[in-house]
């Protein structure tokens, strides 16, 4: 589904229904979120798998001012990269074996971790 389908610019044959909807409002929905809280979106989908991608697919689809995008972006990225960098080094001081043990068991962690935020966000929904 594209940006142009849902604006109404391209339209496949039999292409519609309940499917192109629901993909029409939830970008219209990304666009109004990133709209009004683009550092928030941002920074927050450079720690989401995939989202950074449909974020940015979002963001060009929305026309967000260039040099607004790329400072935020910029920042995002830095962020991002600290925490990967605090958390490896984090690992490395309590882990004995130096980097080969130290990435196979970060990479556990980062499962577990967000295992466990699942379990939590799942308990607090219902």
């Amino acid at each position: 589904m594209s940006a142009a389908t849902c604006s109404g610019g391209w339209s496949a044959p039999n292409a519609g229904g309940g499917c192109e909807q629901r993909a029409c409002s939830r970008l219209a929905w990304a666009r109004r979120r990133l709209d009004t809280g683009t550092a928030t979106v941002l920074f927050t989908a450079r720690f989401v798998p995939f989202a950074r991608l449909a974020i940015n697919l979002v963001a060009g689809a929305s026309r967000i001012h260039p040099p607004r995008y790329l400072a935020l972006v910029a920042l995002a990225a830095t962020g991002w990269a600290g925490y990967q960098a605090a958390v490896g080094a984090a690992v490395a001081a309590v882990v004995p074996g130096g980097p080969l043990v130290a990435v196979p068991v970060s990479v556990v962690l980062a499962i577990g971790l967000g295992l466990l935020i699942d379990l939590v966000s799942r308990r607090r929904r219902g």
